[in-house]
């Protein structure tokens, strides 16, 4: 009896321990798709998002609609400064223009560089604190549509590259 005993506690640990790990792993993955669902899907939903993140000061909203496939660490960290440094800031306009062939074959040809992904726009955001008489402030961002939703494209740099080249 006294031997059995233990062997019921550990049973059941294991089976507690168990439980836990299913609950722990299966939550990325439904937070994944959940996050999977709020990507912005349309212009408008992708101006507000963008107004909205830099109004509020939103690092995680725009963060998360940026495409940050073959992005290096140091890349990823000097990234998030720009859109850091535009948080907080007022907004004059948000503008999402449809980019022309000469601009995408410009950044095609970009030496050791590519695109993460197909671009189709290019989302502006002029801001409102320039001084009087100067070109106003803005901030650019390349916009590509990925799985159905709007998404920030970054130059990645090619294989066989270093930073110097």
């Amino acid at each position: 009896m006294l031997n059995h005993l233990p062997m019921r506690h550990v049973r059941r640990g294991g089976f507690g321990l168990l439980c836990i790990l299913c609950l722990i792993f299966s939550a990325p993955a439904h937070a994944a798709a959940e996050d999977a669902a709020h990507y912005p899907t349309t212009p408008d939903e992708l101006a507000s998002t963008v107004r909205k993140a830099i109004e509020t000061k939103d690092f995680e909203s725009i963060d998360h609609i940026v495409n940050w496939a073959g992005i290096t660490d140091y890349k990823r960290r000097e990234f998030s400064a720009i859109i850091r440094h535009g948080l907080g800031r007022p907004i004059a306009k948000i503008e999402l223009e449809q980019i022309d062939d000469a601009t995408r074959e410009g950044l095609r040809n970009i030496k050791a560089h590519k695109l993460n992904m197909q671009v189709s726009h290019i989302l502006r955001v002029t801001y409102a604190d320039g001084e009087p008489g100067e070109a106003a402030p803005a901030g650019v961002y390349m916009i590509g549509r990925m799985a159905d939703a709007y998404r920030i494209a970054l130059l990645v740099k090619e294989k066989g590259t270093t930073e110097h080249d």
